[in-house]
């Protein structure tokens, strides 16, 4: 297929338009969250400094950690058991 005939089928299909345009709005936010994040992050390490900003990542990194090891994954079990007692 080629890419005139792509671009015509999918400015013809309206299920398919709804979909790539879903698909660009959401890359698009997702990519101005990225650069948004990096730049709260330049900004933050300038004004801590690199003691205060090493700090502040070992403070993150352990709470993700004791958070990714103590999280039971509560809301798999709800999502997988939770259909089969409603019914």
């Amino acid at each position: 297929m080629t890419l005139a005939k792509l671009i015509h089928a999918v400015r013809e299909d309206p299920l398919l338009r709804k979909v790539v345009r879903s698909s660009v709005h959401l890359f698009s936010n997702n990519s101005l969250s990225l650069a948004l994040s990096f730049l709260m992050g330049v900004l933050s390490a300038r004004l801590l400094g690199a003691t205060g900003f090493g700090l502040v990542g070992l403070v993150m990194g352990y709470a993700s950690t004791v958070n990714s090891l103590l999280s039971f994954r509560m809301s798999e079990l709800v999502v997988r058991y939770g259909g089969i007692c409603g019914t």
